[in-house]
């Protein structure tokens, strides 16, 4: 762990080195992202995860989704600590 002086950087070579390039990996824009339930609305959007210990989450852009709908994302792109995603229609 560096020193509380190097901290920020040190997170952000994490991020930018391992964090991203892993969910690019994992999740690659296309994919589509199945049974992800609607957990909270911000302003950059609908976030959703599926229920699970430690989840990817993922962000619809500029939406305002009722808490606790359910959906599938197709990832659209990526960042170090979340995924973002358009919502399609469920194939029932």
């Amino acid at each position: 762990m560096p020193s509380a002086e190097h901290f920020r950087s040190w997170k952000a070579d994490i991020d930018f080195a391992w964090d991203q390039p892993m969910k690019e990996r994992g999740y690659p824009t296309g994919l589509r992202v199945p049974g992800l339930h609607s957990y909270f609305i911000g302003q950059g959007g609908t976030w959703w995860r599926r229920l699970g210990s430690y989840s990817i989450q993922s962000i619809e852009r500029d939406t305002a989704v009722p808490l606790g709908t359910t959906g599938d994302l197709v990832v659209t792109g990526h960042a170090p600590r979340v995924i973002y995603g358009e919502r399609v229609a469920s194939a029932s």
